[in-house]
């Protein structure tokens, strides 16, 4: 494993309050650091204020490519040198003028935070029986954590959502099911070739280190707009 004084930059000042990161993580800038670790600091208060995290979920969103189907044109003996050509759903000047329109909104941040919104109001109704987020009087609500982020390609966003222990399902099988059944069915925005991921979380430091991972100066991950913390009133 790499160690720590090879992913931060001899010359980087470390806060006072500065943890392990995750050694995936490489800060070269001070800036950088400093996002960073203040982050980093917030997820763990979460934790220490008494969030606990038990599922982690990892969604992909769709893509224009997930439009069109490739299929032989010719049918050559052992498919050596066989002609692929594509099958789309409309015309193809139309489909190519979608294609750059949608491919440009995988990559916009204010494009996923509300389709995030979305799907945390899906996750509010089916898992915690939460229909109105205004209805604290009526509603537990719960902490839910949302981090958008580009991955190394950089070419379009995927969400992890943390998740505290569910109302209504018990297992990894039943929320897997519930995600990719009833709240696909109702979210345009999903990966219509990618399943919805769902994993317990055995370390609950170690998933927001690793969920931090992408936060520099110039991008964070964490979903501000759309996640529940905790708040002291």
């Amino acid at each position: 494993m790499k160690t720590q004084q090879n992913r931060i930059h001899p010359f980087i000042r470390l806060d006072r309050n500065h943890i392990p990161i995750h050694p995936d993580v490489l800060l070269n800038k001070q800036e950088d650091y400093d996002y960073h670790i203040a982050l980093l600091n917030y997820l763990y208060k979460q934790l220490d204020d008494g969030f606990k995290a038990k599922w982690l979920v990892t969604l992909h969103y769709q893509h224009p490519t997930e439009h069109a189907k490739p299929f032989k044109e010719t049918n050559k003996l052992l498919g050596f040198g066989d002609r692929i050509n594509f099958k789309t759903k409309r015309n193809i000047w139309y489909e190519d003028a979608l294609y750059r329109y949608w491919d440009a909104k995988r990559k916009d941040d204010m494009q996923v935070e509300k389709d995030v919104k979305t799907l945390k109001n899906r996750i509010l109704r089916y898992f915690y029986k939460v229909k109105r987020l205004d209805r604290h009087d009526k509603y537990d609500i719960p902490n839910i954590y949302f981090f958008n982020e580009m991955g190394k390609s950089k070419q379009k966003y995927h969400t992890h959502i943390v998740l505290p222990d569910t109302l209504c399902y018990n297992n990894q099988e039943e929320i897997y099911d519930v995600f990719n059944t009833t709240i696909r069915e109702r979210l345009s925005s999903v990966s219509t070739w990618k399943n919805i991921d769902v994993s317990a979380i055995n370390s609950m430091y170690d998933i927001f280190g690793y969920l931090n991972k992408e936060t520099k100066s110039n991008f964070i991950a964490y979903d501000f707009m759309n996640s529940i913390p905790v708040t002291h009133h």
